[in-house]
């Protein structure tokens, strides 16, 4: 994955936790090397923590409250499971040695027990088909109904545009859904190399059409917006 396309789905990332905080999971932006001596900012982290902690009931058998995670890496490269506080600062102090001036901030959310989600493919913001998902790595758990999920992938672009005007949101867009706490909410948007795959893989026709779409839509693009500039 090129280094443009990593700053672009972190940008995205970003965008997502400031602009559409009520569709989103809680997230809070820690800014790296984490200076452990900013009272404000251990006083965020403390209150992040507390009000987004899971009672025991519900952590499952992992007992995980917590992800700490980074922007610009692949594979979940240092990814981490904090249960409290005390381990979300230890694991920043940690990230702050590791990716000393080459990560500038670390990702914060609440842990999610029901990891399966809906990876809804959207061209020119217009639902297409639903994306292969990873479910080897998630517990086969359904939170909603195919044709309820498409039309908030299409809503929560929108409202993207809306509140980001200057986010390039035409072309192809990959809208993940997961469910916290049961609601649904976008776990990140992806754009240019996003995996489109069709979940059944029977819909080859879908596959097919979303490669003649980015042909056409790139073709486009570049006569209008480059080549007549010119």
């Amino acid at each position: 994955m090129s280094i443009t396309n990593l700053t672009l789905q972190s940008s995205l990332r970003e965008l997502l936790a400031l602009a559409l905080k009520q569709h989103s999971i809680p997230t809070l932006i820690v800014s790296l090397p984490f200076d452990r001596y900013n009272a404000s900012l251990v006083s965020s982290i403390m209150e992040f923590s507390f009000s987004h902690r899971f009672p025991k009931e519900e952590r499952g058998k992992e007992m995980r409250n917590f992800v700490v995670k980074f922007p610009f890496v692949t594979n979940s490269e240092g990814i981490k499971y904090p249960r409290s506080f005390v381990d979300i600062f230890e694991e920043l102090l940690l990230a702050s040695r590791k990716y000393e001036n080459r990560i500038p901030y670390a990702i914060i959310q609440p842990y999610i027990i029901n990891r399966k989600g809906k990876k809804c493919v959207l061209l020119n913001g217009r639902f297409h088909n639903f994306a292969h998902n990873h479910v080897k790595s998630s517990p086969q758990r359904s939170f909603a109904k195919d044709d309820e999920l498409s039309p908030l992938a299409e809503t929560f672009l929108q409202e993207l545009a809306l509140v980001c005007p200057a986010t390039i949101t035409s072309g192809l867009i990959r809208v993940d859904l997961m469910c916290y706490r049961g609601k649904i909410v976008v776990n990140e948007f992806e754009s240019l190399e996003a995996m489109t795959d069709c979940e059944n893989k029977e819909n080859k026709d879908k596959e097919m059409g979303v490669s003649d779409f980015l042909v056409n839509y790139w073709k486009d693009l570049i006569t209008t917006r480059v080549i007549l500039q010119l």
